[in-house]
């Protein structure tokens, strides 16, 4: 019996657990409160490694994991173990309330029978039903202080597969294999059958292998045989197609082969193809290595310790930090395009005044010139041109194509009177054809009545189409004089 052996051991309890439902409810409960303890709790449990935890698929491996973490930590904390076993009591309330009535009765063992029946063992034809059974009867035994009934011929039975697992279980495959060899002292005998057969398929793939058995032959229904439970296994037996295997993994096979053919569990005669069934059984002895390894990092994957959730604290507040900032930024913006607008219309009021300054200041030029331009005529010698001279320069006048701009109506009529083929624009028209300046030979503008529109559209297009603009001020016959001359 294997030293310090549990008949009711940690994974097997764990096993039970895990595949229930009602059971799982509370491991969860428990397990998502920190899941970085509970699960280095069960990496602790001796029973961590065993073939009855990772033996399981994934997903209820997982579970057992979870189960076996509670179960350690519970091992010292009489509170959580209390709520274990009331979360037991209500998940197997059949087992449960077998043992109350057990108890009521004063017996002083439990039955392992009911609780087997009731747990339907015989119908569920599975191992995992039989090892979680007995896993749970132990567990209410020892929770009820009741001894097991070992008198019974299904405790006779159950116990020594259960243990043999067990011990199997928890040592390396090849260990088994090694110490039949050398209790049997036939370590020359397997050797040369080693190497008489490694000279046959040593070094060789599956592939290989399997090709050269006969498809009629039972052992090609072994191989294939081997190759179905792959795939429904949904190990992807190509994976191992082209694999070669070490000459300790060779020993490794022949021991647990020589094992077999002691038992008469096989023939000598057909050690090749049993070769190959190691072969595959070696094979998924490492995928439990790599399971072993996916789960480790699943497992660090999912559970979150303090400085994630830490961390995930001062995320979440350095993303509402950026969202207010962001925030900040938008109505700083808008308040920045804002001034830029009212800056632009500053400008663009400025730039308008500064235009009109320059109008007037051209404007109070010319009238200035003007007004020099009369004091001028008002000292100058006015019989220095006679009449027929004068009326020679009115007409010429008259006779050129002339556009006015500005001045009273009064005045205006006086325009009209003397000169009716002149072109005369309002004051206040601000909408006339500015190409009308490019048909004329001559601008006048009436500097003292005339808008500052006016007067900047009037002179940028006379600039352009290189215009003569006479300036005039109240008399026409000076006007027309200017024109004439």
């Amino acid at each position: 019996m294997m030293e310090g052996y549990t008949y009711c051991n940690d994974a097997l309890l764990a096993g039970a657990f895990a595949r229930s439902q009602k059971m799982m409810r509370f491991i969860d409960s428990k397990y998502d409160t920190d899941k970085d303890k509970y699960y280095q709790a069960a990496k602790k449990n001796s029973r961590f490694k065993s073939r009855f935890v990772t033996g399981n698929r994934l997903p209820i491996r997982m579970n057992v994991i979870k189960a076996l973490g509670i179960i350690e930590v519970a091992k010292s904390d009489e509170a959580l173990d209390k709520e274990m076993f009331e979360a037991a009591s209500r998940a197997f309330k059949s087992i449960y309330n077998i043992f109350e009535d057990t108890k009521r009765l004063e017996f002083d063992h439990g039955f392992m029978e009911e609780v087997f029946y009731t747990m339907r063992v015989g119908q569920k034809k599975s191992d995992d039903r039989l090892h979680d059974a007995y896993g749970l009867y132990m567990y209410f035994c020892e929770k009820y202080d009741m001894e097991p009934d070992d008198d019974s011929e299904l405790y006779e039975r159950v116990v020594p597969v259960v243990e043999g697992k067990e011990y199997a279980y928890m040592r390396d495959f090849a260990d088994i294999g090694r110490d039949f060899v050398k209790d049997f002292e036939q370590e020359k005998n397997v050797k040369k059958l080693m190497e008489s057969t490694a000279g046959v398929c040593g070094g060789k793939s599956l592939e290989d292998i399997g090709a050269r058995l006969n498809p009629e032959s039972p052992e090609a229904g072994l191989y294939t045989m081997m190759w179905d439970f792959a795939q429904l296994d949904n190990v992807p037996a190509s994976m191992y197609e082209s694999e070669r295997f070490t000459n300790k993994e060779l020993q490794d096979i022949f021991n647990a082969i020589t094992l077999n053919m002691e038992k008469g569990a096989c023939r000598p005669e057909d050690i090749n193809h049993y070769y190959v069934a190691g072969l595959y059984m070696r094979s998924f002895a490492r995928l439990y290595h790599e399971a072993e390894a996916i789960v480790d990092a699943y497992a660090g994957i999912v559970r979150e310790t303090e400085q994630q959730k830490s961390l995930g604290r001062e995320l979440s507040k350095a993303r509402h930090r950026i969202s207010e900032l962001e925030k900040l930024n938008e109505e700083k913006q808008q308040a920045l395009n804002d001034i830029q607008l009212e800056l632009d219309r500053a400008k663009k009021k400025t730039a308008q005044h500064d235009e009109d300054m320059a109008i007037m200041a051209e404007r109070v030029k010319i009238l200035q010139q003007l007004l020099d331009e009369g004091a001028a005529s008002d000292t100058k010698d006015t019989g220095e041109m006679d009449e027929a001279a004068r009326q020679e320069i009115l007409a010429r006048a008259k006779n050129k194509k002339a556009v006015v701009f500005g001045g009273h109506p009064n005045w205006q009529a006086e325009v009209r009177k003397a000169a009716p083929d002149f072109t005369i624009i309002d004051p206040d028209n601000y909408g006339f054809d500015v190409k009308i300046i490019d048909k004329v030979d001559v601008i006048v503008i009436k500097t003292d009545y005339m808008a500052h529109a006016q007067w900047y559209k009037i002179t940028e297009r006379a600039k352009k189409k290189g215009k003569k603009i006479i300036f005039c001020t109240n008399s026409v016959d000076d006007m027309l004089m200017k024109i004439g001359e």
